[in-house]
């Protein structure tokens, strides 16, 4: 009912606003009668003065993949729009009250099936070995020398006929001095042209004093940045990863590949080349060198398909992949429904709440709630919704690094309500180093972390388990720039986990995507997380899904809403980076993947453009560079610094992107940043390390610093397309 007398003078008017109030209310109303004859399309408003509209752009992709009716349907599912989805479906007025119970569960089913997803090895056809060109440069600890993974790096290149300009790096060697070690070795007049960086300082021993091979890596990281290396980095690891066939041999060497995919496959996808696993000692008879030479040659996949996460074992070559899985109806739930006690850590955090809560709906009658010593004040609401679902908490303050106490925990459990299960979420991000690769900041909270898992893996090995569920983060699994340290400390603790299932514990490890807070504030690494493509998960959703997930068969799984376009995209222009081919199965799937082509060898310069008509076009624009006077290049520069700001940030023009506005004031983080040295990089093969941006605060002073930086340099190549003589 709407009423049709209203203070206007014009009765006209007065009945058209009804008529438009019942159809912005779902009702049908047919104003065909009141429209001209020949109508005609209006544009929509736009900001005022800017010209630049602010309505959403219809997506064609979407529109599409819906048959009629359908589109609006999941449009209104996806927002949470009960009305506009009763609206949509055309349910009849008896039966919406039905539907309106029945909705919001289609549109949670809906959201979750897209989230489960696990991390397999794929058996690769072997390609017949290339040899590899030039020299490679060979980062070895100090005394380690003799390694077998380091003999059989040397003799797999030296057998392939490339030269081995091997560099030896002390437990203190800090980043200056490795910096100038490396950049003489990459540009030494004594050898051939350098074709790849392959560190093996993940093979340090732990037990020798001084700097380990994760810190050493860390270290490596920001030396290659000093000294501006433009080659393909290789990490090898021994024993890091299990592809199924063998046991996780060492988890401190999976903290390097944690390490690596976030502070140099997402942050530097110009010169990633990859990660390679040998076997648990690191030695390879002939047959393993072989593959090793077909790896970092760039054909080891189908059709000669480049990978980049690769494991080499004695029955062949693998490539790590991330596939979907359905984890809304999996796994063994009804394991947790027994007369026993469920052990759940992290509360009063959001994501324990929820799957204390979802636990007591299947039925568990008995939780002990581990909470942080001092946080244990904040759960009496969460321990009143648990006894309203029927279930008895008990809330201890516990330090879960302290071993006397864990087991002062679990001795409270009673004995006619057994221990039958553990969550443990481990899952929480420090937003005090986002952004930074720090040994010191790693191991201060890898210590923790996997101290934690260690007490609770060790204290419950024989106490019969049904469940045991370990959430890390999503960015030890993938990798996201920006989140290097966390990367590496997150990738242990799965490994961690993996090596306690291997010795019986039911164990089911599961990488998180970040979750909403409940007063809807977002943490800095939430946001670095979703711009990248990864979004934040309900809590409650979350919840109900992880539940489900125990006893999944699957060793390593991963919870995650993802933008498989936008995270594949963080690449920039090169198809390699943080992506790399650990989504080509997914990208297969969507049909936006080219899984079967042969992807470009970084260094070679064809990482610039996807094409012969963007490489063209860069060397154009490279040349133009070259040939231009200092003002000339000055302007050229700044043109095109703005023209890709404005891209990056969503502008229609350059025009507001002005020449002397700060970068941080017009929007610019670390990641939007990166994004636009990628797309500078793509574009002309003027490379722009992501720092500058902040030390030349604006569009005219890092136009500025490139124009010295140019003049200075002698030694950069033309980028991809070029085809002219050089003398």
């Amino acid at each position: 009912t709407t009423h049709t007398t209203r203070h206007q003078p014009d009765e006209t008017h007065t009945h058209l606003t009804t008529l438009t109030t019942l159809h912005t209310h779902h009702h049908g109303v047919d104003l065909t009668p009141h429209l001209p004859t020949h109508p005609h399309h209006l544009d929509l408003p736009t900001y005022p003065f800017q010209h630049q509209p602010y309505w959403l752009r219809p997506d064609p992709a979407k529109a599409s993949a819906s048959r009629p009716g359908e589109a609006e349907l999941w449009e209104a599912l996806e927002r949470e729009d009960v009305d506009g989805a009763v609206a949509a479906l055309g349910v009849p007025d008896t039966d919406v009250k039905v539907w309106r119970k029945a909705l919001p569960g289609l549109a949670a089913w809906r959201r979750q099936r897209g989230w489960g997803h696990r991390l397999d090895w794929e058996a690769l056809d072997e390609a017949p070995a290339s040899p590899p060109a030039g020299t490679w440069v060979v980062l070895v600890p100090a005394r380690a020398e003799e390694h077998p993974a380091v003999r059989t790096v040397r003799d797999a290149l030296a057998e392939g006929g490339a030269g081995v300009a091997e560099v030896a790096v002390e437990r203190d060697t800090g980043r200056s001095a490795l910096a100038v070690n490396l950049r003489a070795a990459l540009t030494s007049s004594s050898h051939d042209p350098v074709s790849g960086v392959l560190s093996l300082l993940a093979c340090a021993d732990a037990e020798q004093h001084g700097a380990d091979g994760l810190e050493l890596s860390a270290t490596l990281l920001h030396a290659l940045d000093d000294a501006a290396a433009q080659v393909p980095v290789w990490f090898v690891t021994t024993g890091a990863v299990s592809v199924g066939t063998d046991p996780l041999a060492d988890p401190g060497q999976a903290r390097v590949w944690g390490l690596a995919q976030s502070a140099a496959a997402a942050e530097h996808p110009e010169r990633w080349g990859g990660l390679v696993d040998l076997p648990r000692n690191g030695s390879g008879d002939e047959r393993t060198r072989e593959r090793l030479r077909t790896v970092l040659t760039g054909h080891a996949g189908r059709a000669g398909a480049r990978e980049d996460q690769v494991a080499v074992r004695p029955e062949g070559v693998f490539g790590r992949r991330l596939r979907p899985v359905d984890l809304t109806g999996a796994g063994s739930g009804a394991a947790l429904a027994a007369d026993g006690t469920v052990l759940v850590t992290g509360v009063p955090g959001a994501l324990a709440g929820e799957i204390a809560l979802r636990l007591a709906r299947d039925g568990v009658r008995h939780l002990l709630l581990a909470a942080d010593p001092g946080a244990e004040e904040g759960v009496a609401e969460l321990v009143a919704a648990l006894g309203e679902s029927g279930a008895e908490a008990t809330v201890v303050p516990v330090d879960l690094t302290d071993r006397a106490a864990v087991a002062a925990l679990l001795r409270t459990v009673a004995p006619e309500h057994p221990l039958t299960a553990v969550v443990h979420l481990a899952a929480e991000l420090d937003d005090t180093v986002v952004g930074a690769v720090d040994g010191e900041d790693i191991h201060r909270l890898l210590g923790p972390a996997a101290a934690a898992v260690t007490q609770l893996c060790e204290l419950t090995t024989r106490r019969g388990l049904a469940a045991f569920l370990i959430c890390t983060s999503v960015v030890g699994a993938l990798g996201a720039a920006g989140l290097g340290g966390q990367g590496a400390v997150h990738a242990h603790l799965t490994a961690l986990a993996q090596t306690y299932r291997e010795r019986g514990l039911p164990v089911t490890a599961v990488a998180c995507g970040p979750w909403h807070a409940p007063d809807g504030a977002e943490t800095a690494a939430g946001k670095h997380l979703r711009y990248q493509g990864i979004r934040p998960l309900p809590p409650r959703l979350a919840a109900r899904t992880l539940v489900r997930a125990v006893g999944h068969p699957a060793r390593s799984l991963v919870l995650v809403d993802v933008d498989r376009e936008r995270y594949a995209g963080q690449t920039g222009q090169s198809g390699q980076g943080v992506a790399g081919s650990l989504l080509r199965s997914l990208l297969d799937a969507d049909g936006t993947g080219a899984a079967d082509g042969v992807a470009s060898e970084p260094g070679t310069g064809d990482e610039l453009g996807t094409g012969d008509e963007l490489g063209e076009a860069a060397a154009r624009l490279w040349h133009r560079l070259l040939s231009a006077s200092a003002a000339e290049r000055a302007a050229l520069l700044l043109d095109l610094l703005r023209d890709t700001a404005a891209e990056v940030l969503g502008h229609a023009d350059a025009a507001g992107i002005p020449g002397d506005a700060q970068f941080t004031e017009l929007g610019f983080s670390s990641f939007t940043a990166l994004e636009l040295c990628n797309r500078i990089a793509a574009r002309s093969g003027v490379r722009i390390p992501p720092m500058a941006i902040f030390d030349h605060p604006t569009p005219e002073a890092l136009a500025g610093h490139l124009v010295t930086t140019l003049d200075a340099e002698t030694d950069l190549a033309p980028p991809a397309g070029d085809t002219s003589p050089t003398t």
